[in-house]
């Protein structure tokens, strides 16, 4: 069995709270928050928060989509790239437009095209900016 891992936030919110079921959708083993209550809150490092402007953004996804699509066309065995996107502003825009018109990638936004998130991560997002607004952090 491989060693499980999880961000800091969930692991700080757990022992922070005292709660060992703050984030059952992630089926964190009851022992393991147990101890993360016990042994407190960690300092965490990091680097400076990443900021880019909506711009920036979208040059950056239409970029990475474009050479994901190089890398796939590459080898033979793939067929057309379906990406699957949230309904930000980085992926639904005139560019990456383009890349569907052109036929390069066939684009599916979750939670419109179809009824799931595109990542197990959304969910939890949702719940963090919840819970620490509630606390009255302030979010970066």
């Amino acid at each position: 069995m491989s060693k499980r891992t999880y961000d800091h936030r969930v692991r700080n919110a757990i022992a922070r709270t005292g709660n060992p079921s703050l984030f059952p959708e992630l089926n964190i083993p009851r022992t393991t928050a147990q101890q993360w209550i016990r042994e407190g809150e960690k300092e965490v490092v990091t680097t400076h928060q990443f900021t880019k402007t909506d711009l920036e953004l979208v040059v950056l996804s239409k970029a990475l989509i474009e050479d994901a699509c190089e890398r796939a066309n590459a080898s033979s065995r793939h067929s057309l790239p379906n990406v699957l996107v949230d309904s930000g502003t980085e992926n639904l825009n005139r560019h990456v437009d383009a890349l569907v018109k052109s036929g390069l990638i066939k684009r599916t936004i979750a939670q419109i095209d179809i009824s799931f998130s595109n990542s197990m991560i959304e969910s939890s997002n949702s719940k963090f900016s919840g819970y620490f607004e509630c606390f009255g952090e302030q979010r970066k």
